[in-house]
């Protein structure tokens, strides 16, 4: 995050993919800001296009979306 994001005092932050290609000696690294974040009251919103046990341990809620065929109604498909 850079200084400047952070001192505006955001409510919300949108993470997309932010452990793909992630240095395996980071994880821990990751989790605990992650986790500083969110106890200051920040709403974190993630996406996450596999399925990672890192993301999983950090998350209050999940919800998951598949685009697998099959998997909506043909009249809800993008």
């Amino acid at each position: 995050m850079r200084a400047g994001a952070g001192a505006a005092q955001p409510t919300m932050l949108l993470l997309d993919e932010p452990v793909s290609g992630m240095n395996a000696s980071k994880p821990h690294t990751f989790v605990q800001l992650v986790r500083n974040i969110r106890d200051r009251g920040v709403t974190i919103l993630l996406g996450q296009s596999t399925t990672c046990p890192m993301v999983m341990s950090v998350s209050d809620r999940i919800v998951v979306f598949s685009t697998a065929a099959g998997s909506l109604p043909r009249s809800r498909r993008t």
